[in-house]
């Protein structure tokens, strides 16, 4: 991916929208620290609200019959994103670390694609925010469009990019953490989520829940150095047995035994991960069976970082989280069709 070549005009309009972007996102934090709905703020109560029998009656991107086949998936999704590129909004949104939003988007189904996802779950995370989310305000295109979205991209990728952005993420944040802590696993009822727009409380069935956090998983990864371990393990521990795909990760996750690790813990052995890494200044790309033979000699030369096996397993985690949003994988989903646009 090759990011946009942007002229004078379009860097003046990208720096002019960061003024009402601060002022949506100091309204949500005023509803968010008041506990108020955020339909309040923007007069969508109707078209926010979850309709009857939603979520609770959803399908996985694996059951939904709405496509014939991938070729079928890619042609929507690419008349799609000629539509967005169209209005010209999506040039211009700003997103954290001083990048533009069609890099993080990107960079989302890049990062699902990695863990070898189906093409419409890495579609649902390139598209994931369209509509805005409780996190980012900022909008590509609105609620009130969701009959013809629906009729382009199919109800079920809809439908799940739809509840990414109508669901209470701060929400989602603490019933993961609490859930792989308490049970390590959902309810069989399913998880409990709200509505952040309009307060609507409901259940997500585990499978549904699932593709839910692998979703926010990366979307979180991705903004790295954000990232918090502690939180992308209680998504993935939760995610991985409702998923056809568990991505590789987890693989790596059980063997360092993060998922049996308190929070403390957990915080403890990412930061001195981190500072090891930086440390030992070992480049990204290194096979973990390579890294793994690296770190083992640095044990041995260097005694007195205290380098224990499962320190050693938390490192190779801890790098792997950081090192694969920023691989290339060449796919003909919309990552590519949007890196030629660009």
């Amino acid at each position: 991916f090759q990011f946009p070549s942007h002229d004078l005009t379009s860097r003046l309009l990208t720096v002019a929208n960061l003024i009402p972007l601060a002022i949506a996102a100091s309204l949500r934090a005023i509803a968010w620290t008041l506990a108020l709905p955020f339909a309040l703020f923007t007069f969508e109560w109707n078209i926010c609200a979850w309709p009857e029998g939603f979520p609770q009656n959803m399908l996985t991107t694996e059951q939904c019959n709405d496509y014939k086949n991938e070729h079928q998936i890619t042609e929507k999704i690419e008349r799609f994103s000629e539509k967005l590129c169209k209005r010209g909004v999506i040039f211009r949104v700003p997103h954290v670390g001083a990048r533009y939003l069609t890099s993080h988007l990107v960079g989302v189904g890049k990062l699902l694609q990695h863990w070898g996802q189906s093409v419409l779950l890495c579609h649902a995370g390139t598209l994931h925010s369209m509509y805005s989310t409780e996190m980012f305000p900022w909008r590509l295109v609105s609620f009130a469009e969701r009959g013809s979205i629906q009729k382009e991209l199919g109800d079920g990728l809809e439908s799940l990019i739809y509840l990414y952005c109508t669901v209470s993420q701060s929400e989602v944040f603490s019933q993961a953490r609490r859930l792989a802590t308490t049970l390590g696993s959902f309810p069989p009822e399913g998880m409990p989520i709200r509505n952040c727009h309009t307060g609507q409380r409901s259940t997500l069935n585990p499978a549904v829940a699932a593709e839910l956090l692998l979703i926010l998983a990366a979307d979180v990864v991705e903004q790295e150095p954000f990232f918090d371990i502690e939180l992308i393990a209680s998504f993935l521990r939760l995610s991985a047995p409702h998923l056809l795909r568990p991505p590789p990760l987890v693989t790596a996750m059980e063997r360092a035994g993060l998922f049996n690790m308190s929070n403390k813990e957990l915080r403890d052995c990412q930061w001195t991960a981190a500072w090891l890494l930086r440390l030992s200044r070992l480049p990204a790309f290194l096979h973990p069976s390579d890294l793994r033979q690296r770190l083992e000699k640095a044990a041995d030369q260097f005694p007195w970082w205290k380098l224990s096996d499962i320190l050693i397993d938390v490192m190779i985690v801890v790098l792997q989280l950081q090192s694969q949003r920023n691989l290339s994988i060449s796919s003909s989903s919309i990552c590519v069709h949007l890196s030629h646009v660009f």
